[in-house]
């Protein structure tokens, strides 16, 4: 037993010690996957434990109702994450693509997301705008950023996705849809690109942008 419980804490603890350690290591559940030996023999023990029940065709009966249900369930999750995009994993491929068919040039690239793999994707074709978290949640610096990164370009290509955002209180695309028109026809969401979202704004329809 104890033998188990320690190959279920080690890998979970240590994947989020190791997050805290070094925070640009994001923390994902599936650095636990080897704790998932010991989640299996806790299962089989536990089926193993209801056979046991008197009378013994009430334990069988229970056995075997909790391994259909445990089947379904899985059953269910894997059925979802294949034909499901919701759970698909975000496509970055995809994504990078539709951005260099579309994009004119000196077009401004944010990705609020893992850059590193967009970058990897687009070859360098295009460059993301680097973001600070500290600039993020500073909306005062966050404006003065933004009107840099605008200056002087047609068009600005906002990526985000479920995965890896920065972004969580959305100040990006609020500053962008508060001062610019979005291109709709060039918006591209989850249902198109897996768990993307692309939005394109065009920076010569600018509204009127407050004064600080």
């Amino acid at each position: 037993l104890a033998l188990i419980i320690l190959i279920v804490i080690i890998p979970i603890s240590g994947a989020l010690v190791l997050a805290k350690i070094k925070p640009e290591i994001t923390y994902n559940v599936r650095y636990t996957a080897t704790a998932l030996l010991a989640f299996l023999m806790f299962v089989a023990k536990g089926v193993d434990w209801l056979t046991c029940l008197t009378p013994r065709i009430f334990g069988r009966i229970l056995a075997i109702t909790a391994i259909v249900v445990m089947t379904g369930f899985s059953a269910y999750s894997y059925t979802n994450y294949q034909f499901n995009i919701k759970y698909h994993k975000a496509d970055f491929r995809s994504a990078a693509a539709y951005i260099n068919e579309k994009r004119m040039h000196n077009d401004a690239v944010i990705c609020l997301i893992d850059s590193g793999v967009i970058k990897r994707y687009a070859k360098d074709s295009f460059q993301c705008e680097n973001f600070h978290l500290n600039t993020l949640n500073d909306k005062l610096k966050l404006d003065i950023l933004m009107r840099q990164i605008v200056e002087s370009r047609k068009q600005l290509w906002l990526v985000l996705t479920n995965e890896w955002y920065i972004d969580s209180s959305g100040n990006v695309k609020e500053w962008l849809d508060k001062n610019y028109e979005e291109i709709t026809y060039l918006h591209k969401d989850v249902n198109e690109i897996a768990n993307i979202n692309i939005y394109t704004y065009d920076l010569t329809r600018k509204k009127a942008m407050p004064l600080h």
